[in-house]
């Protein structure tokens, strides 16, 4: 692949483009309803940093892995109001049994020097997410210096605003010409 990169990252992904855009050809970060940390943050850390995230022991399933670590799900029953409540109850659901799970250890790892320090970002900022924060999504794009749109809409925005979502993308790309 040749060219100009623009890494999008949804939720935790944006914590994984924050720390995976060392290539010279990313030219630019868009983060959809994301964690953008910067360095030594964690994923955890943002999330409980303000109130308005329903992610609790008591909405999560922990499920133990031979490594020690483990896999934290959603659990079913929380699932659309945490992530989907503006999406017809049989996607939502369709997305609580399929959801892939992120570690415990992914989740308090300290992130390293952010690329939204030297790469421009754009995000999307969900006005109803219960899984992060609206005060924190409006903190981190802020302190990213991210152009940023706001639309109401769940942590799952990147399904419910498609249009809205790849209009961003297409937004960042023309800007790295």
């Amino acid at each position: 692949m040749t060219g100009p990169i623009v890494l999008v990252g949804h939720s935790y992904g944006g914590a994984v483009v924050t720390n995976a855009a060392a290539d010279p050809d990313v030219k630019a970060l868009v983060y959809v309803s994301a964690f953008i940390p910067d360095q030594s943050e964690t994923v955890f850390g943002l999330a409980t940093e303000n109130e308005g995230s329903k992610i609790s022991p008591d909405t999560i399933k922990t499920v133990p892995l031979p490594s020690g670590d483990a896999d934290v799900y959603l659990r079913p029953e929380n699932f659309t109001d945490i992530f989907s409540a503006d999406l017809p109850r049989s996607t939502s659901a369709l997305l609580a049994v399929t959801q892939r799970p992120v570690t415990y250890s992914a989740l308090n790892e300290p992130s390293g020097t952010p690329a939204w320090k030297t790469v421009p970002s754009w995000a999307l900022v969900s006005r109803d997410d219960h899984a992060i924060p609206l005060q924190t999504q409006r903190f981190m794009t802020a302190r990213a210096k991210s152009r940023t749109v706001e639309v109401t809409g769940s942590h799952a925005a990147l399904i419910s605003k498609p249009g809205t979502v790849a209009s961003l993308v297409e937004t960042a790309a023309r800007a790295t010409d």
